[in-house]
């Protein structure tokens, strides 16, 4: 569905910058349009103006009023801001749900210090307002610090850019993660996804809302398409492993795990990952009980020397234990999986999945 391709390269000599810029037809492997441009690093976002424009001119159509206000609306002024944000940017793109607490705090102390330099960054007050609001989710804001970070950086990015996509994804994040009022959250996705359809983040968010709704069959198609768009972007391909999982296709889910592992870095957390995953696309009992045998081991080691590196005690190793009869040991591993949680949404999660476990099991004394 490609039309056009944009190619294009980027040099700098200390604070100069050449950046040459191709727009070409697709089909045709034709040059619409080409430009260099020189200037010094001070002067990015007017070439990144320029560039855009440029483009636009290639393309024969013009902006309308709304994307130029986006534009200048949510475009820095200061290159140093922009440097934070976009480091703040990569540790989003690759956050940890084990480490989320510790990367989402340097990610907002990130986007604090670019709203510092350049209080006008309206996209910088969107990504700590959605940061802060995650971090309420996930059950880290014990004092509603988080909270009111998230509410203060909304209101700052709706003065700054009102109206623009960025902003309404903001607030979903806001309504979504920070109190739970989900048909809210997904109004005013909806509304960001209206004025940016091709967005792969706006149709994560959405995901995320649709399955709070009930509505988990309207995922399958959104977060392909998402996951279409951005292949290489690792929250958006998990994204998607979880919700063919939950529709049952799991040959799918396996064949998205093998590209996930090959844009990650190397490890056991990926290979056990991608091990689950192909173990229920090819159901073999025998394998299934040999890796959780496996794991249950190392799980062991760990707990009688901490330093030995080796994969920690999860939820399902628990699960694995309490199905087989192994009573004993399956109440050992949920006991360490409740305490070692860092977040109270953490421990709802195991009582949860153990309360159910008890009930499939038919003691329900148990279970409640």
């Amino acid at each position: 569905g490609v039309t056009h391709v944009v190619e294009g390269s980027v040099r700098r000599a200390a604070e100069r910058l050449r950046i040459s810029v191709q727009l070409i037809e697709a089909a045709t492997d034709l040059n619409l349009w080409g430009e260099r441009y020189d200037g010094k690093l001070t002067q990015l976002f007017e070439i990144q103006s320029k560039v855009a424009t440029g483009i636009v001119s290639g393309l024969q159509t013009e902006l309308s009023p709304g994307d130029v206000a986006k534009n200048t609306d949510e475009t820095p002024t200061d290159i140093e801001a922009y440097k934070q944000f976009l480091e703040a940017q990569a540790i989003g793109r690759s956050v940890r749900r084990d480490l989320f607490g510790e990367q989402t705090e340097r990610r907002i102390a990130l986007l604090q210090r670019a709203t510092a330099i350049d209080p006008g960054f309206a996209k910088a007050w969107q990504a700590i307002a959605q940061s802060a609001a995650g971090m309420v989710h996930f059950g880290y804001d014990e004092d509603g610090g988080d909270l009111a970070t998230a509410d203060a950086a909304l209101a700052q990015a709706q003065t700054q850019a009102p109206d623009t996509a960025g902003t309404l994804a903001a607030e979903a994040y806001e309504l979504y993660h920070g109190r739970g009022q989900y048909q809210a959250a997904f109004d005013a996705i909806s509304k960001a996804r209206g004025l940016e359809p091709g967005n792969a983040d706006h149709m994560l968010t959405e995901s995320y809302i649709l399955r709070r709704l009930g509505r988990m069959q309207e995922e399958v198609p959104l977060i392909q398409e998402a996951a279409r768009l951005d292949p290489l972007n690792p929250r958006i391909q998990r994204r998607l492993v979880a919700v063919l999982n939950w529709n049952e296709r799991y040959e799918e889910a396996y064949r998205v795990a093998l590209h996930i592992a090959s844009i990650s870095e190397p490890g056991p957390h990926m290979d056990d990952y991608v091990e689950r995953r192909r173990i229920f696309a090819n159901p073999d009992y025998e394998d299934m009980r040999a890796m959780m045998e496996a794991n249950i081991a190392d799980a062991n080691a760990r707990l009688q020397d901490p330093e030995v590196e080796v994969p920690g005690v999860d939820i399902e190793l628990a699960v694995y234990l309490l199905l087989a009869g192994r009573t004993h040991e399956a109440r050992r591993f949920f006991e360490v999986v409740y305490q070692g949680a860092d977040a109270a949404y953490d421990r709802w999660v195991f009582a949860a999945v153990e309360a159910e476990v008890f009930r499939f099991l038919g003691r329900d004394e148990e279970a409640v």
